[in-house]
């Protein structure tokens, strides 16, 4: 396979001979924690486009697409992608998709079967709302692949709010697709059918076996593009893998319906029972504390002594954030909001206390917690001894498409 594509700039080095797209995801994350060890706020974006110009494309988006395409003519021994396709990539990466839309049709139409084209159109006209025409594009990508799994999922997705739950077309092909089965176990959660949610859950769960969480397999996509063969229940990728979504789907589970029955608690503490899901879902402020509302009000538990409300004056001086990063569920699902907690920044330098005000979820409200725990920060003081405040903070995560 030639290490070159004409669109993009020379390599320093080469792709390797069968580029496969979870090792490069893992690649990624080994570059971040490289840099973070220069610089404690480097991000995983930069990362990518680290690897992508290490293997000699402009944009993480155009090495991800190039790879996937590379899958769909396996067998051939090099690949050019149509300048529209790459076009179309361009506009994504400015949001503008609009445009994007025009340049994937006109991929489509030099090379009508080209599937990863015609998924992202798809993609794009969801971007923009338009449900319909997104439907008719991952149909038309059926007709060429009728298997193909990440078509019936988004096909799933744009029926959520009928009962007829079409990710089940997605398990006739792969009917052990974790994703699938959460997807649809949120969806019964969401019209309150509780039986078949913890039903959902309880399958999940028994396909976890005895996991030590290793989702180290590269080889492993928790939605592929393809229905899986041999077995899976000892896969130890696709264990974790289900521990996490039935956490995930344990989460959003009433507390009350979890006591009855007899499921494990949630390890979150809830201000809000409900799970009040966030409104502002295009809020630009990555992180922030906010409010300063009185510690009765907030809490419905009795705190420990010496413990202030924070105020304008009794703040704590934030040395390091830690950005909270998506689960692998958020992203194929391209779900975005904030989380807001209401934590407590003890007299140690330590957060404790945390209670979700606002939560979101596929393990968005769980990588939110994690990555509060990881913030440092000076204590407030009063007369030069540090103290304990309680007070809020949010965190924002903004879906991309890769």
């Amino acid at each position: 396979m030639s290490n070159r594509n004409p669109a993009n700039p020379g390599p320093t080095h080469p792709l390797p001979e069968r580029a496969n797209l979870e090792h490069l995801k893992k690649e990624a994350k080994q570059r971040l924690k490289t840099m973070r060890l220069d610089d404690s706020g480097a991000t995983l974006a930069a990362a990518q486009l680290a690897i992508a110009r290490q293997y000699g494309f402009t944009s993480w988006r155009r090495l991800v697409a190039y790879v996937k395409a590379l899958h769909e003519k396996e067998g051939q021994v090099s690949i050019n992608l149509p300048q529209a396709f790459l076009d179309g990539l361009e506009a994504e990466e400015k949001s503008d998709y609009k445009t994007a839309s025009a340049h994937f049709r006109k991929a489509i139409a030099e090379s009508p079967t080209m599937i990863i084209a015609h998924y992202r159109l798809g993609r794009s006209l969801i971007r923009q709302q338009l449900y319909s025409e997104a439907f008719d594009a991952f149909e038309e990508l059926l007709k060429i692949d009728s298997e193909n799994l990440l078509a019936h999922y988004e096909i799933g997705k744009l029926h959520l709010s009928t009962l007829n739950y079409p990710d089940e077309l997605l398990l006739k092909f792969d009917p052990e697709n974790l994703l699938a089965n959460y997807k649809i176990g949120k969806q019964f959660l969401s019209t309150q059918n509780y039986a078949d949610a913890i039903a959902k859950y309880r399958w999940l769960n028994s396909q976890s076996g005895n996991s030590t969480s290793d989702l180290s397999d590269p080889n492993y996509e928790l939605l592929p593009s393809k229905p899986r063969t041999g077995d899976l229940a000892h896969h130890p990728t696709h264990q974790a893998y289900a521990v996490e979504l039935a956490q995930y789907l344990l989460d959003l589970i009433p507390p009350e319906i979890a006591e009855q029955n007899r499921l494990p608690a949630s390890q979150i503490d809830f201000i809000v029972p409900s799970r009040d899901m966030p409104k502002d879902q295009n809020r630009k402020q990555p992180v922030a504390l906010v409010g300063t509302q009185p510690i009765e009000s907030l809490t419905q538990k009795p705190g420990p002594p010496n413990l202030y409300p924070m105020t304008a004056s009794l703040r704590p001086e934030i040395l390091y954030i830690n950005k909270a990063e998506y689960t692998e569920t958020a992203r194929i699902n391209r779900l975005q909001g904030s989380v807001r907690l209401n934590v407590i920044f003890d007299a140690a330098g330590q957060i404790t206390g945390i209670r979700v005000h606002r939560g979101l979820p596929d393990g968005l409200t769980r990588r939110a917690i994690y990555a509060a725990q990881q913030y440092r920060f000076q204590p407030a003081t009063i007369d030069g001894i540090p103290v304990s405040v309680r007070g809020n903070m949010e965190l924002s995560f903004k879906a991309r498409d890769r």
